[in-house]
């Protein structure tokens, strides 16, 4: 599996959790060391969630980067190089 840092698991629960989860995440980067240890095993259910996600978070990260490296490799422009995916026929589009 792959490890996470405390700072990506507090990353996780502050932007994914709910009032809670990211008020303790809020929390967890004001205490010291010790504080930040003893909230860390009140919570084990929601450190071990945030922790899944943000595992997560890094496999979806590393994808795209590997995607992105690809597509270099194989001379595919980036996203934003990229022409609008327009159709030309849509009678939305005013002309």
């Amino acid at each position: 599996m792959t490890q996470v840092s405390n700072m990506q698991v507090i990353s996780a629960m502050h932007q994914y959790g709910g009032g809670f989860a990211s008020r303790l995440a809020a929390a967890w980067l004001h205490a010291d060391d010790s504080n930040q240890d003893r909230l860390k095993d009140c919570f084990p259910e929601l450190w071990a969630k945030y922790a899944t996600l943000a595992v997560t978070l890094a496999h979806l990260r590393e994808a795209e980067a590997e995607r992105i490296d690809t597509e270099k490799e194989n001379g595919l422009p980036d996203v934003e190089d990229r022409p609008p995916n327009v159709n030309e026929d849509d009678p939305r589009i005013d002309r």
